[in-house]
């Protein structure tokens, strides 16, 4: 009897396991539209033109570098979405390479002391990879 339940009991969990498998490779696979995302991200960059990475600097350490990696990170995604051929592939990696240019700048760096070891930290460095 003990056997019976302990089966069954691994039988009911089977579907459990396989729906929550489903669900994650279908929020991995899904389609976006690349248009909304980028209309999205064009007006968070312009948040950060006009000092949204201070503001977060302010709320939270690091704040400055994580909102600008963020974003940039973002832009990366959009233009590994769309094809080469695509204007929305230049621009998107224009602007990822506009938020790194504000990362690597002594406003990014200050939090970060420059005596350790990698210079500035791996928190840093990693953001700037």
């Amino acid at each position: 009897m003990k056997r019976l339940l302990r089966w069954t009991g691994f039988a009911l969990r089977i579907p459990v396991a396989l729906s929550i498998l489903l669900f994650n490779l279908n929020l991995w696979t899904a389609s976006s539209d690349t248009g909304t995302s980028a209309g999205l991200l064009d007006s968070l960059t312009e948040d950060l033109r006009r000092g949204a990475g201070d503001d977060m600097q302010a709320l939270f350490p690091e704040g400055f570098v994580i909102t600008h990696a963020l974003v940039g990170f973002a832009w990366v995604d959009v233009a590994l979405r769309v094809a080469r051929a695509d204007p929305l592939h230049d621009r998107a990696l224009t602007k990822a390479r506009w938020v790194l240019s504000r990362i690597d700048t002594d406003k990014g760096r200050v939090i970060f002391p420059a005596s350790i070891s990698p210079a500035y930290g791996a928190f840093y460095r990693g953001y700037r990879a």
